[in-house]
């Protein structure tokens, strides 16, 4: 059976020591260092057929098997990802390559790339025990509404300008 995600564990970039992927980690505790997030991807090649992702809706969580977040009630997006690769032929004929692709990153809800790291470690830190960011487990339907911040219990707020969309899950 097919898993929301395929992930793995996180490993040292350093020196390569793994470490379990559900609890609270930033860096490394052996060197200090980022953290690698590796997945299983022998068996998602198994379980999964390449077909799923292009009836899912363009936005990153379509390859959810791909991002850290394990249950897909944690998910909290504003429909980052699915944005568009932009030919940027003048700019190839000038480096002298034959073609060159741009990621247009400013299409994202919030206008910037670090939506999808945001949406992913916010959606994340909401299934970490003890986080700020975690949603009391209720009625699915109701929990599918629910931003971070909004229950009494949540310590966490979320800001947003006045010209922010405020799309909810998928």
């Amino acid at each position: 059976m097919a898993e929301f995600s395929y992930i793995d564990h996180l490993e040292c970039t350093i020196c390569g020591n793994e470490f379990p992927y559900d609890g609270l980690a930033t860096v490394s505790d052996c060197c200090g260092k980022v953290l690698f997030v590796r997945y299983d991807l022998a068996r998602l090649r198994r379980e999964v057929n390449r077909g799923v992702f292009d009836g899912r809706p363009a936005n990153m969580w379509r390859y959810n098997e791909l991002l850290p977040v394990s249950d897909p009630e944690s998910v909290i997006t504003l429909g980052e990802g699915g944005t568009p690769l932009l030919d940027a032929t003048t700019l190839a004929r000038e480096v002298g390559i034959r073609r060159l692709l741009v990621k247009e990153e400013g299409l994202n809800p919030t206008g910037t790339f670090k939506a999808r790291g945001i949406a992913a470690a916010v959606s994340k830190a909401g299934e970490l025990p003890g986080s700020p960011c975690r949603r009391r487990a209720t009625r699915p339907a109701r929990r599918r509404r629910m931003a971070p911040g909004r229950e009494p219990q949540s310590r966490c707020s979320c800001l947003r300008t006045r010209r922010m969309p405020t799309r909810r899950n998928p």
